[in-house]
């Protein structure tokens, strides 16, 4: 390698070493949340949370209409035979 191409290569390694070092550095710095945020927080979370949704379901009918009449079973219409599988060819041997 020429001294050039040594020198941009150990300045993108710097670059990189660098980005690297503010990202752990951002990551590990968390400002101290105050507890009125956590209260509406956990608000938020409890009112939006979906398993805590609650379905009413309609009430069953008791009674049967005697006017409707019972539904009508259709036969299954026949199936043509399957299809006989492809013909392999021989894969050629080299």
């Amino acid at each position: 390698m020429t001294r050039h191409e040594r020198r941009g290569a150990v300045a993108i390694l710097v670059i990189i070493a660098l980005l690297i070092a503010v990202t752990c550095a951002t990551r590990c710095y968390r400002p101290a949340v105050a507890p009125a945020d956590i209260d509406s927080v956990l608000l938020f979370e409890s009112e939006v949370d979906s398993s805590t949704v609650k379905v009413i379901k309609p009430a069953p009918k008791t009674h049967k209409d005697k006017r409707s009449k019972p539904a009508k079973k259709r036969s299954k219409p026949s199936r043509s035979p399957k299809p006989s599988p492809r013909r392999m060819d021989p894969v050629p041997q080299f």
